[in-house]
């Protein structure tokens, strides 16, 4: 897949043309190479080829956007829970997965 990427700054590709077409008109000896090389440097166009991962990178990255990053449903039926008191809380798995954490950080 390509992408044109021309225009996206305008004044410094045009810099860098005149640049290009000036060294190539000084360094031609033959008027008509002149002509034929200041007209490739006019109509060539910039452009960014992908590959196959990228392309399929970008589709599981717009895959991953539509998928919400909280389950609303989970959150609402545990608040229903811990409200009702019916919520089991177990403060020694808690406290041993926060240790677990803090040995993994320190690594």
């Amino acid at each position: 897949m390509s992408i044109p990427i021309n225009n996206l700054n305008r004044s410094a590709t045009e810099s860098l043309n005149s640049k290009t077409a000036s060294s190539r008109l000084k360094t031609s000896s033959d008027g008509d190479d002149v002509s034929q090389s200041s007209e490739i440097t006019e109509n060539e166009r910039d452009t960014v080829s992908l590959s196959a991962e990228s392309a399929q990178v970008r589709g599981l990255q717009n895959r991953l956007g539509d998928i919400p990053e909280v389950d609303a449903e989970k959150v609402a039926r545990i608040k229903k829970e811990i409200a009702n008191g019916n919520y089991p809380v177990d403060s020694k798995a808690i406290a041993d997965n926060l240790l677990q954490l803090e040995k993994a950080l320190g690594k």
